[in-house]
Order: structure tokens, then C-alpha cells, then sequence
């Protein structure tokens, strides 16, 4: 948290990568590596479709398998190839996303630490106890989350999106014209949803501050009785 950094307000993206100092480089080789993922995906359905027309349920089947044996052994090859290969990449890339989410919530904390150690009497008696707890604990594990899966959940979603589209578009257009007709109407559940549980769950946190805000004074009052005692 250098002074540097731009002054408020700024969007959660920007104070992400602004925390991410020193890895944003290996951040953006990880979210390469999940649309490169999502991409090989398509090569296993485009192989196992190459061995069913041409050696199981083509009219020359037979024909082939004992004419074009190699080429059937290749297609084999081929995909156990890439499937290990997609299965590196994306232990990789979540390798990156976990690494990089530790590196910010460590960044993150520590200034927070530092922040609360300066402060005087008056900020603790202004400031609820369980407003604090919750940003050092639930409110980071949400950045975390936030670095490690939400995004990489986005890029993911879009990446294998576009890719089965221009498959399903390579295979038969009026299918895939039909799928893409409906995709808005999924986009706009989806948000309905989310304006929908994002107030419930700011909700819920502030129930639970409010509750930790409570249960202190008669912490206090149980201690003070057995200081008397």
C-alpha cells in the first residue's frame, strides 16, 4: 500500500490489481491457461467423432480399421495427449489463481493489521467489534475467493461459452442459432438473481455484526462481576 496508488474511489478490479504488485504477470498467465483450457476442450469431442464415423459406425468401418489401423491409433494418441495436457494447464492455472490469492490476502491483511495497531480508544468505541472481526476474517476471505475462483469462474464461463458456440456452429448452425437465441434470456435470470441475493447477503453480514455489537456489553458485565468475585 504504497502512496502512489490512485485515491478513491477506484472499482473492485482496479484495487484488485493494484494489490496484485509483483504478480499480475503470473495472474495473466493464468487466466490465459483457463481459456486455452476451455479451447482444448473441443478437441476431444472433434477426435472421439472422428473414431465413431470412421471405424464404428461409417459404412466402411471395417474397411478402415484394417486399412487405416495408424490412423485410428493416432486419433487414440491424440486424445489421451491432449486430455493430459489440458489436465496440466488447468492444474496449473488454479496453482496460479491460489498462489496469487494468498500473495493479495497476505498483502491485504497485513496493511489492515498495521492500519488498526495506529489507531486510538476512540475508533475501537466507534467502530462495532464485529464490523472489525468481519474485515479481517470474512470480508478477506471473500477477496481470496475473489481472486481464486470468482474470476477465474468468469473467464471460464465466457471462454467455454464462445468456444461451444463456434463448435456448435462448425457442426450444425441451425442448432447452434438455436442455443444462442435463448443464451440473453439465461444472462438476464442470472442477473435478476444476483440483484436479488446480493441484498440478502449484506443483510445477513450486517445481522451478524450486530449480534457480535450486542453480546459485548454483557461480555463486559460477566467480567466485571468476576472481578468482583
Amino acid at each position: 500500500m504504497k502512496s502512489s496508488t490512485k485515491p478513491f474511489p477506484k472499482t473492485k478490479i482496479q484495487w484488485l490489481w493494484e494489490n496484485m504488485e509483483g504478480k499480475r504477470a503470473l495472474y495473466l498467465i493464468g487466466m490465459i491457461g483457463t481459456v486455452l483450457y476451455n479451447v482444448l476442450q473441443l478437441t476431444i469431442p472433434y477426435f472421439s467423432g472422428k473414431i465413431v464415423d470412421l471405424f464404428l459406425t461409417g459404412e466402411n468401418a471395417v474397411q478402415n480399421l484394417q486399412t487405416h489401423r495408424d490412423l485410428f491409433y493416432r486419433l487414440l494418441i491424440a486424445m489421451i495427449g491432449f486430455t493430459f495436457l489440458r489436465v496440466v494447464i488447468v492444474y496449473g492455472s488454479c496453482m496460479i489463481y491460489e498462489h496469487v490469492s494468498q500473495s493479495v490476502l497476505y498483502r491485504v491483511r497485513n496493511y489492515l493489521y498495521d492500519k488498526i495497531q495506529r489507531q486510538d480508544m476512540t475508533f475501537y468505541s466507534t467502530y462495532r467489534t464485529g464490523d472489525l472481526m468481519t474485515r479481517l476474517t470474512g470480508d478477506l476471505d471473500a477477496v481470496r475467493h475473489m481472486v481464486a475462483w470468482v474470476i477465474r469462474m468468469v473467464i471460464e464461463s465466457f471462454s467455454l461459452f464462445a468456444a461451444a458456440a463456434i463448435f456448435f456452429l462448425y457442426t450444425n448452425w441451425k442448432l447452434a442459432l438455436c442455443i444462442l437465441v435463448i443464451s440473453p434470456f439465461v444472462f438476464w435470470i442470472i442477473y435478476l438473481f444476483r440483484n436479488r441475493v446480493a441484498p440478502m447477503q449484506a443483510g445477513t453480514d450486517e445481522y451478524v455484526c450486530a449480534g457480535e455489537y450486542l453480546r459485548k456489553p454483557r461480555r463486559q458485565g460477566v467480567c466485571k462481576r468476576r472481578v468482583r468475585d
